[in-house]
């Protein structure tokens, strides 16, 4: 990618299984400076989608709060 150049709607990851099962756990609010408006809109719907559809690496329940993440493996496990 180019320096200097926001990510635009057309680059964004349409695919919900293609994004990191960690996109929700941290703060992406951070990396917004790098999208166009659009593309912004696009991650934040994959995001949420995402964290409706997860479920727990151990007994796969859906899990959305009272998560930990494993330091070794980096899955996620809610307690």
């Amino acid at each position: 990618m180019e320096t200097g150049r926001r990510i635009s709607a057309s680059e964004v990851i349409t695919q919900i299984d293609d994004l990191p099962g960690d996109a929700f756990a941290s703060d992406i609010a951070s990396i917004r400076e790098h999208f166009e408006d659009t593309a912004w809109v696009q991650v934040l719907a994959k995001v949420e989608e995402l964290r409706k559809s997860w479920t727990c690496s151990s007994c796969q329940v859906a899990a959305h709060t009272n998560m930990i993440e494993c330091d070794g493996c980096a899955l996620w496990y809610d307690w």
